[in-house]
């Protein structure tokens, strides 16, 4: 069975700069940036509660509707990429989720695009204690999934650092990089810019014809 490890913010989510283009702009004047982004990193390795992330910017009572509206409005979702994961599921792939929001976020995010009930496993910094790129997060991610078939593992995230710490540490599993820039194509074994082009690895069998064609994309791109 082939494994699929997705990253949430940047790979489901759209915008790739959740904290700071998403949510801290609704709050802005509330609270400073550098606070914000202390708070927020604190919340993130579950340092400290949903209530005290929200101290002194909100009024308490309102925070489950605050929160209700902003991720109901505010968050958008790759509508095909939510897609892909449900085929994916169907299709008696094992899905799991690495991500560094917050638990109770993340689940919101999930539950919001119909997806909270398809991943095998999901694993949350809240809950490890520590972010991407720490050896110490991708151990309780891959440890288990790739202990028999690490080469039939996959991961996609939108981060070069976060896949250069993957290939370094378990170096047979596949590493996607979804969007973004890679300076070296060679630092990952896939790098795509759709969910079509991510589906194909998935399905399509001529996985090198998939990876020339990333490649080239990769090429072009940086000739512009």
């Amino acid at each position: 069975m082939e494994k699929i490890i997705f990253d949430l913010v940047g790979v489901i989510t759209k915008e790739i700069f959740f904290a700071t283009k998403v949510l801290f702009p609704e709050i802005r004047g509330r609270i400073t940036y550098n606070e914000f982004k202390k708070r927020y990193i604190l919340y993130c390795v579950g340092n400290i509660s949903n209530i005290e992330f929200w101290e002194n910017i909100l009024d308490l009572n309102s925070v489950k509707d605050f929160e209700r509206r902003f991720f109901r409005n505010k968050v958008k979702c790759n509508i095909k990429v939510v897609s892909l994961i449900k085929k994916l599921n169907q299709d008696g792939f094992a899905i799991s989720l690495a991500s560094e929001m917050p638990q109770k976020w993340g689940d919101v995010i999930l539950k919001n695009n119909g997806i909270g009930k398809t991943f095998k496993r999901i694993y949350y910094s809240s809950n490890i204690k520590h972010t991407k790129p720490f050896l110490k997060f991708y151990d309780r991610v891959f440890r288990n999934l790739v202990r028999h078939n690490e080469e039939k593992t996959y991961y996609v995230d939108d981060t070069i650092d976060n896949l250069m710490a993957v290939k370094k540490n378990y170096p047979k599993v596949k590493t996607i990089l979804y969007g973004g820039a890679v300076s070296d194509i060679k630092l990952v074994d896939f790098h795509v810019s759709s969910p079509d082009k991510l589906k194909k690895i998935f399905y399509d069998k001529q996985q090198n014809t998939v990876y020339k064609t990333s490649r080239n994309e990769t090429n072009n791109r940086h000739r512009k």
